[in-house]
Order: C-alpha cells, then structure tokens, then sequence
C-alpha cells in the first residue's frame, strides 16, 4: 500500500498535529461533488442526494476503526431501507483495488464513492477518520461524527431516528 498520497498525508498530519480541523459543521451545507462509484464505475453527483436524509461516511482501507464501522453502517443501510435513508461511503484509497478488496472482504451492498487524491475530503477538512456527517433533505449538516467505536451505532441510530 502507497504511504504517500495526498488524502493520507492530510489525514495523518492532522492526527498528528493534535489539533484537528473545523470541517463542515452542524448547520453548514454540504458541499456539491461529483465523484465515480468505486464498484458499479458510473460517475455520481451529490446533487442526486438533495430531497433525501444521507449518512456520508468517509473511510479508508488503512483506518483501524473503519473496520468496524463499516459494518454497522452495511446494517444501519439495510434496517432503513425504504425509509428514505441513503447511506453514503466515500473512501479515501489512493489504490481504488485496495478499497474494492476491503469491501468485497466485509460484504458492504450501500453505494462507495472513490476520491483517492482527496479533494472531497478536502472540501468536508475531515477532522479524523472516519468522519460522518447525517445531512437533512435541504442538503444541511445536522449531525457530524468524528471517529468509530462499537458502541457508536446506537448513537448514530439515535441521530438518524431524530432526522426522520
């Protein structure tokens, strides 16, 4: 796995340094993007999302507590279904085959997006990772969470509830 690249470097500095970045906040808007679909290939704009509730998670192959998350998350997708949720993955991976490898090993079967140079993530200045953000129908920030543990889901079932 290549150590090197932008998205990890920005990360990881940002861990380092102590003093994690603002990032898109609570109120705020989230920004437009358009991105390709790590697996189906197909381009995606976030303009698709406005009207519906979005989880977006931002994740990478090499952060530890993206194992868990995942997971939950391919939970969280499957429980709402139908219940106007979309949930949303954009991974960080500069080697987009890393990333399909990682999915394909836990099963995930909701929609990742591929920024492997980072300029989304670059737009949210995630503060950790992973970093999710719970983005109401007009397209505004209305919870952020930074970082995965297990006991997490019920938090972030809790949040999605409140949104709905």
């Amino acid at each position: 796995m290549n150590t090197r690249g932008p998205a990890r470097i920005v990360v990881i500095a940002l861990l380092l340094a102590g003093m994690p970045a603002n990032g898109v906040e609570r109120g705020e808007s989230m920004p437009s993007f358009q991105l390709p679909a790590l697996v189906e290939g197909y381009d995606f704009s976030s303009e698709t999302l406005r009207g519906k509730l979005v989880y977006l998670d931002f994740w990478a192959s090499w952060c530890p507590p993206c194992l868990h998350s995942l997971p939950a998350l391919n939970r969280i997708h499957a429980d709402y279904e139908g219940q106007d949720l979309v949930v949303v993955a954009i991974n960080l991976d500069e080697d987009p085959g890393e990333a399909r490898r990682f999915l394909h090993k836990l099963g995930i079967d909701y929609l990742v997006l591929s920024d492997p140079q980072g300029m989304v993530a670059g737009q949210f200045d995630l503060p950790a990772m992973p970093t999710s953000y719970l983005i109401d129908r007009k397209g505004v920030v209305v919870w952020r969470h930074i970082g995965y543990k297990k006991k997490d889901e019920a938090r972030i079932r809790e949040s999605i509830d409140a949104a709905l």
